[in-house]
Order: structure tokens, then sequence, then C-alpha cells
């Protein structure tokens, strides 16, 4: 049955998962169900709708408790650091444990969070009311009692890096480890249609959304702000107890002896750097064009120097060559797809290193151009803008490349080929996926690596933090080059964290290419694609991804090798050469 043109048609929700906003003054929300910016931060669950006025009272008090948490722990460290630092490394990890469990009687006592949560009888039988059980673990994840106490250092400088670093400076790093709990319902959050700015001089401010602020996460919902600042009031709290407990194994009453050799621990640079296996233990995330150049580097050198090995040596690809002609044929399912593997194999080092000279140029040229805006001192031009997004793009790009080599790799590798075939019959999140984490935690990693991709997943960089903390006797069931591969993974990850850490966020890689041309509508209007920024200039390309065009379609090598799988490789060789 059709409408009549009289009879007055509802207006879409904006989000389907919308809870009804009868104590609430502010619009609704404009954006629609398909925006990958605004769903994650509205679609989750929502245990109360607050009025406007409560939600700024909510908001004042956390931010409010937060900031006083973070000037007393600062207070006790310019007091006491060099005893907190004397007392701490005075301990056994049994000690430290001991202390840590004291301070934070809920913190997760094992690795694996939160998979290994998920599989816990009580989290089976009553999902809902259990996961408020484990909220604070939900809120930081990365509080863990491995975490914290399997080195000494690793505490310093969760309380150095939380202390020296704001709360505003954490909001984002926050708001990103929040994306999947919240969205699978396993934290729910209080509601509000209204937006809070997340950075700035207006940081925490409650305002009305709107497509431009929202689409570059300068403002994001009031149910993911709140979780955010929650998430720091948690790890500023902990850090005030736990020093406290550290405090008490020293004498009574206590001196003030300054923090001099805290300090001198820092600027020896002797705490976590690596920002990847330590995200909250190092400083926030943050964008520097160098430090992703520095990052990635190391990485393109070792593939051009395995690529000039293969060429130069003939026994080097012979090598590698044998010991894959040495696999059963049970690790595969025919002799030709063996033979297939074969030629990817002998053509692998030259596509990773015609893939990583290409990006690398990207990069270079990306570099370029924001350096040169950044030292002109200007706003942020359409010009800088464009360059950022093609340096998300490249790099989001050479990711999944990298991810199509694992899984191929991993395909034949025989001691998982059997049960990734299996595994891959199943959805990402099936219960039968889950459940193998407790059977062979390695391949569940492993799996998660190379074939899943849905929303629900865990984040890849979770699964590369865990295999790396695996015991060296499962570590070796991998070859040189899944190894290789993951590296190329953790290194992209990294860098892609530190691209999406820029604020303003940049435009989407359509817009700056001119394919996309409108904001989302407003409510009631005609849905047309929607997560566009607004602006009043159009949408016109800038000359920086007029080039990137052109360089893309004359020079990168996707069109030759990735789109390419080892069968169709195998069949153009095997092709007989025909004059035209």
């Amino acid at each position: 049955m059709c409408p009549s043109d009289d009879v007055a048609m509802p207006a879409p929700a904006p989000l389907a998962f919308e809870p009804a906003r009868v104590m609430s003054g502010a619009h609704q929300v404009g954006c629609l169900d398909n925006c990958p910016i605004c769903a994650p931060q509205w679609r989750g669950p929502h245990a109360i709708t607050l009025d406007d006025n409560q939600s700024q009272t909510t908001l004042a008090r956390v931010l409010h408790e937060s900031s006083a948490v973070h000037a007393r722990n600062s207070n006790v460290l310019d007091k006491h650091g060099d005893l907190v630092l004397k007392l701490w490394n005075s301990t056994t990890v049994t000690q430290r444990k001991a202390l840590v469990k004291s301070a934070h009687p809920a913190i997760h006592d094992g690795r694996g969070f939160p998979v290994a949560t998920y599989l816990t009888e009580e989290m089976k039988s009553d999902p809902v009311n259990h996961a408020q059980k484990h909220r604070p673990a939900f809120l930081a994840p990365f509080i863990t009692l491995g975490n914290v106490c399997d080195g000494k250092e690793n505490l310093i400088a969760l309380i150095q890096h939380h202390t020296g670093c704001s709360p505003a400076d954490w909001a984002s790093f926050h708001y990103e480890q929040h994306h999947l709990p919240f969205m699978t319902g396993y934290l729910s959050a209080a509601y509000n249609t209204h937006c809070v700015v997340m950075y700035g001089e207006n940081y925490g401010s409650l305002v009305e959304w709107n497509a431009e602020d929202a689409h570059a996460l300068k403002i994001v919902s009031f149910s993911r702000f709140h979780l955010a600042a929650e998430s720091e009031l948690e790890v500023l709290r902990f850090t005030e107890r736990i020093v406290g407990t550290i405090l008490l194994l020293g004498p009574s009453p206590r001196s003030e002896g300054g923090r001099q050799n805290w300090d001198a621990l820092i600027t020896k640079g002797a705490l976590p750097q690596d920002g990847f296996f330590n995200p909250a233990f190092s400083t926030p995330p943050a964008f520097d064009i160098t430090n992703v150049l520095e990052l990635l580097r190391p990485r393109h050198e070792a593939i051009q120097d395995e690529h000039r090995l293969v060429q130069s040596e003939s026994d080097a690809l012979r090598q590698v060559l044998a010991k894959a002609q040495s696999m059963p044929y049970a690790a595969f399912s025919t002799k030709q797809d063996k033979a297939a593997y074969l030629v990817h194999l002998a053509m692998l080092p030259t596509e990773r290193n015609d893939t990583w000279d290409y990006l690398m140029m990207e990069v270079e040229l990306a570099a370029k151009e924001l350096q040169r805006h950044s030292a002109e001192g200007s706003s942020l031009s359409r010009e800088y803008d464009a360059a950022l997004a093609m340096l998300e793009h490249v790099l989001d790009q050479q990711f999944t490349i990298e991810r199509v080599q694992l899984r191929i790799a991993l395909g034949v590798c025989s001691d998982f080929a059997k049960t990734l075939k299996a595994m891959q019959r199943q959805s990402s999140d099936s219960a039968e996926r889950i459940g193998l984490y407790s059977v062979d935690e390695l391949l569940f990693h492993v799996i998660a690596l190379a074939h899943h991709t849905q929303p629900t997943a865990e984040p890849m960089s979770w699964h590369l933090r865990e295999i790396n903390t695996l015991p060296e006797g499962q570590l070796k069931r991998l070859n040189q080059l899944t190894f290789d591969l993951m590296s190329d993974l953790m290194a992209l990850d990294e860098a892609l964290t530190m691209v999406r850490s820029h604020r303003p966020r940049c435009s989407s890689l359509a817009q700056v290419l001119g394919l996309q041309t409108a904001a989302p509508p407003a409510r009631g209007a005609q849905q047309i694609v929607s997560g566009l920024r607004e602006g009043t200039q159009g949408f016109s390309m800038t000359n920086y991804a007029r080039e990137f065009n052109e360089r893309r379609s004359r020079l990168h090598p996707i069109s030759i090798y990735n789109v390419v799988d080892p069968k169709e490789k195998l069949s153009m060789l095997q092709a007989p050469v025909t004059n035209t």
C-alpha cells in the first residue's frame, strides 16, 4: 500500500538504535545510520537517558574529579617520587602483583582480555550483568596484572604519562579504545542527544551536533565522551591508590625527598618507548610526520635488502622455494595449488619491494606537503587536508595488501592449513571462533589477522600485541615470512594510529577526489550517502589530489600484482605467447 500524498510520513530516525528523548531539549542528531564516523558514537547500549541539566552535571562531576585526582597525583610525585621509585624497585614480581591487587581488586588477572573474559561461565550465562562487573576492565583494558607488573618500569611509565599529560590529552586515546565494547554491548553508557567538545579550549562543553565538527571529531557523542572521561578517571584513581599502597611500605612519618631520581629516569629514556606494544604506558598517540617516516623506513629497508638478496644470490631464492617444495601436498587442495603458491613465493620479494617503494614515495611526498604548510604557520588548507587524506589512504591500502599476503602464507603452512580451512567458514563472532582461544591461542590470533575484518572483530593491533606475548615455543610454529609480514602490519598499524590521531580529522578520500559533494541531509530530507564534511568550497580536487591521481594511475604496482591471485599468476605464466 502506497501512502497518499497528504499523509505525513515520519522522518527517518537519525540512528535506528536511538532511544526516546522525552527529557531532552536537544535536537536529534542529524546523521544517518551508515555514517562510519557517527554510527560508532551512538550505536550501543544506553543504560539511562539524561536531560540536559543532568548531562551538564554529570560531565562537570567527572571532569572536576579527574582534574582533582590528577593534581593530587602530581603533588605526591613532587614530594615523594624518589621514595615511590625506590620502594617499587625493591619488590619482586610476586610482591608487585600483591600490591597491585590490593590497590585494584577487580584487575584482570591474566592475558587475553577481553576474549578470555568472554569464555568464563559467568559471562556465558549472563553477559549483561557480568559485563557490569568487569566494567573497570572494559573502561581501561590495558590495566591488567601482566601489563602493570611484568616489568618494574611499566607502572612507573603508567604513572608518569598519566600524570605528565592532562586528562584531555588522553581523551582521543580512550575514545578509540571503546569502539568494540560499546558497539557489542559490554560497555553501557548514559545517553543525551548533545555532543561534547573533544579538545581545545572548550574541551568538555556540551554542544549540539553539527556535521562539520562531528566528522572532524572535534565533537563526539555525549555517551562516548563520558566513557572516555570515565576511563581516564579510572586510570588516575588506580595510580593514586597504587602510589598510596607503595608508600605504606616506607618509613612513617615520611620526609619530602623530591623526585630527582624519578626525573633522571625519565630523562635517560629508561621507560617503555614502544607506543605500539605499550599504548597506555607511553605518551598519547600524536601525529608527527617525521615519526611516521622513521617508523616505516626500517621495514622498507629490510624489504629492499631481501629483494636485493634474492636478485643477486640465486641460492637465496632457491632455499626459499626448496622449503615450500618440501611441504606436503596435504597442505594444498591440488598439485596446481602448490605450483601456484611457488609462483607466488618467487614473485613475493619483488611485489613487496614494489608496493613499499610506492608507499614510501607517497609518504615522503605527503610529508613534504604537510611540513610546508606547518612551516608557513597558516591554518590547515585544503592542500594539507588532501595530503593527510592521501597519506591515510595509502597506509590503509598497504595494510590490506599485507593482510592478503599473510592470508596466503598462513593458508599453506602445514601446521595451520587444515584448521584454517575449517575456520574460514565461520563468522568472525561465532562461538566456535571465540572457543578456539582456549584451545590454540596462536591460531586464534593469526586467523583473525588474516581473515576477520567485520566491525565486531577485535582490533588488529590487539592480536599483534597478544602474539608478541606468547611463549617462544608457540611462536616457533610461524615461519620467517609470517614474522616479516606481521612486522610490516605492526609498523603500518602504528603509523595509521598516528595519522588518525590528527585533530581535526582529515576529509575522506572520496571527498578530496571530488567524488562526494554534500554533507548529510537534515532529518526528513532525501537520504544520501552520509559521513561527509560540510563546507562552502565545494569538493573540486586540489592540486595535490590531482597529482596523486595521476601518480596512482601510472605507478601503483597493485594493478600488476595484488589483484591477481596465485592461480591466475600461474595460468598467465603457462599461457603460450602469441603474436598480436
